[in-house]
């Protein structure tokens, strides 16, 4: 993560900026590269479910904090899936109704 601040030159700029274009081009391809098994898909979705990111996690006490905060992360998995991947999203999920699996 590079912080900008008033005294960043207008060559730092780029550089960080081309930095974040190499990151997220990484990061697509690893999300591409995690949904294109069917194994894969299974496990994503499965993690999903054990995140339960379509589901309430407050129990009235404190381990809803520790639920919370493995829901946010699913939150997050979900999001980059959805972001990268919206057909095979829709194929996992496809996939795991038909092996009895479901999100919601």
């Amino acid at each position: 993560m590079s912080f900008i601040n008033s005294e960043t030159t207008e060559i730092e700029l780029a550089e960080i900026k081309q930095r974040e274009l190499i990151e997220n081009a990484a990061f697509e391809k690893g999300v591409k590269a995690v949904m294109a098994t069917k194994e894969a898909r299974r496990y994503m979705l499965n993690l999903l479910k054990e995140c339960n990111v379509f589901g309430s996690v407050f129990t009235g006490n404190s381990r809803t904090f520790f639920l919370e905060g493995r829901r946010d992360i699913g939150l997050k998995v979900y999001k980059q899936i959805k972001e990268v991947c919206k057909d095979e999203f829709e194929l996992m999920v496809k996939e795991g109704k038909e092996a009895g699996v479901e999100l919601w």
